[in-house]
C-alpha cells in the first residue's frame, strides 16, 4: 500500500499548502483528543483487511467482480487515507498498527 501523507494532502488541496495545514491541524487535535480515531478509520475503510477467500472443494477461488462493491471500498479506503494523512498519521504509524499482537478488530 502506498501512503504518503504529505503527496496525499498536497494533491487534495490542490497544492493549496495554507488549506492542507488548517484542516491538518484541526484533524490532528482531534487525533490527541482520542487516538482510537485512527484504528475505527482503518477498521471501517477496511484499509488493513485482506479480501476473504472463497473456497469450494478445497481450493481458493478467485473473488467475482463487482465493480459497485469494488468501487464503494475503493472510495472509503481514498477517504480514510485523507482523514489519516490529514491526522498526521505516518507509515511508520500503519506499519506499527498492522504488526498483529498490536492490531486487534473487535
Amino acid at each position: 500500500m502506498t501512503f504518503n501523507p504529505v503527496s496525499i494532502l498536497l494533491f487534495t488541496f490542490r497544492n493549496n499548502k495554507w488549506v492542507a495545514a488548517e484542516r491538518a491541524t484541526r484533524w490532528q487535535r482531534a487525533r490527541a483528543k482520542d487516538a482510537r480515531l485512527v484504528t475505527d478509520l482503518i477498521e471501517m475503510s477496511g484499509l488493513l483487511a485482506l479480501p476473504a477467500e472463497r473456497l469450494e472443494d478445497g481450493t481458493v477461488l478467485p473473488e467475482p467482480i463487482d465493480p459497485i462493491r469494488m468501487a464503494q471500498e475503493r472510495g472509503e479506503q481514498i477517504m480514510a487515507k485523507k482523514l489519516l494523512a490529514l491526522m498526521g498519521v505516518t507509515t511508520d504509524d500503519l506499519n506499527f498498527l498492522m504488526m498483529e499482537s498490536h492490531y486487534e478488530m473487535d
